[in-house]
């Protein structure tokens, strides 16, 4: 990973399946078909393909229970950084990871925090000012736990190859084979997983993957533009985690310029969007509680309250010494010499969400977070909520790579 200090740690994809269930059992000769789908920049697997809800017509918009009604089983992953797959705690679990100020045009920062640069504007700069400056940090802007950008399209393309295996041992296709479809960005990691000559050394035999898919569907799928073999002349993203709120997020079903909605009609399934955002907040635990109005909560000193979501119960438990006047957001800082060099290469087992009948959407609430680096979007707070009314707070993450 482009931080090493991730290497050889263990992480998880959390994969939903949603197979067909049979009122009488599957006859013999009906074939057994399973399809691996893989998700965007944005939303994570769950979201992305069994969003709950119907269209006016009735019509239900789970991508994966249509499917399932045709007898496909299909699995949906959170890729590594996305929904209730890992995020690692000083990678996309840390607020300090949202981006800082910019450097001067001389390359200088005139900040004691640090500065950040960003190869694209999808990747903002100054999020820790601008979406969580009141919630969680107070006021205040931090240094980064990691400085670089969380992952790369190969990072993705492990846990697809993993994905394929995944479906294939739990689902026992007949031809032994995946249907493999990418949406949005997850076109490109599709596309990258079936590139027969990728050089990376620690994906070999990009021959093996291609022989387990029986067709390829690319839906929306961007094309064209650079690729991470190019180093922008500025280079690469200097932070890990972005965020996005719900307006955010509405913003991207935006038509293109030129294009008015009295040109498509009907396009936008009415209350899709809040039903979108509700369930990326599902899948986010740490950035449904981020931003908003309200403060959070006074704390006495911690010294070593090293995790974000351990805040809300030490408060409540109190310091056992109550000495000293602390920052809420004080805590121990990992030194330099702590961070340890391995191959490109985090471990990533796995578990899959074992899936009941079509019309049964699943969704454990497993600890877990979403967006590519964090877009403020978030659900299931860990340790539960802030009593007292509700605000219009969260954060949806996204972790960073090269692309859009």
């Amino acid at each position: 990973m482009p931080d090493r200090r991730f290497d050889g740690q263990k992480a998880q994809l959390h994969v939903h399946r949603v197979q067909p269930k049979y009122q009488h059992g599957r006859c013999a000769q009906t074939p057994v078909r399973a399809a691996v789908l893989i998700h965007g920049r944005t939303v994570p697997g769950p979201v992305a393909f069994d969003l709950k809800g119907a269209d006016q017509d009735h019509n239900k918009l789970s991508v994966q229970a249509g499917l399932a009604r045709e007898g496909i089983d299909t699995f949906a992953p959170s890729l590594l950084g996305y929904g209730q797959s890992t995020r690692f705690k000083d990678g996309l679990d840390d607020p300090d990871n949202a981006s800082l100020r910019a450097f001067r045009s001389d390359g200088s920062c005139a900040f004691a925090e640090g500065c950040d640069r960003t190869h694209n504007p999808v990747f903002p700069l100054d999020q820790q000012g601008t979406k969580l400056s009141t919630n969680p940090l107070a006021g205040q802007r931090y240094a980064h736990s990691s400085k670089v950008r969380f992952a790369g399209t190969d990072v993705w393309v492990r846990d697809v190859r993993q994905a394929i295996d995944d479906a294939i041992a739990k689902a026992h296709p007949t031809d032994g084979k995946v249907t493999l479809l990418g949406y949005s960005l997850g076109g490109n990691r599709v596309g990258r997983a079936l590139y027969a000559n990728n050089p990376n050394p620690l994906l070999p035999k990009s021959s093996d993957t291609i022989a387990k898919v029986n067709r390829v569907v690319f839906l929306s799928s961007f094309y064209g533009g650079t690729t991470e073999e190019s180093t922008p002349s500025g280079g690469f993203v200097s932070f890990p985690l972005t965020l996005t709120d719900h307006q955010g997020t509405s913003d991207g079903w935006k038509l293109a310029s030129g294009t008015t909605e009295q040109d498509c009609p009907g396009r936008i399934v009415n209350g899709s969007q809040d039903e979108t955002w509700k369930e990326l907040m599902q899948q986010d635990g740490r950035g449904r509680d981020w931003g908003g109005t309200d403060p959070p909560p006074p704390r006495r000193p911690q010294p070593l309250a090293d995790l974000l979501h351990l805040w809300l119960e030490q408060h409540r438990r109190g310091a056992a010494d109550g000495a000293g006047a602390g920052h809420p957001r004080h805590r121990r800082r990992r030194p330099a010499g702590d961070d340890v060099d391995h191959p490109l290469r985090p471990a990533s087992g796995q578990h899959a969400e074992q899936g009941a009948g079509a019309d049964q959407v699943r969704e454990p609430h497993a600890p877990g977070r979403r967006l590519h680096g964090r877009p403020l979007q978030a659900t299931g707070f860990r340790h539960g909520v802030r009593p007292g009314p509700p605000t219009r707070r969260g954060r949806a993450r996204t972790p960073h790579s090269t692309r859009p």
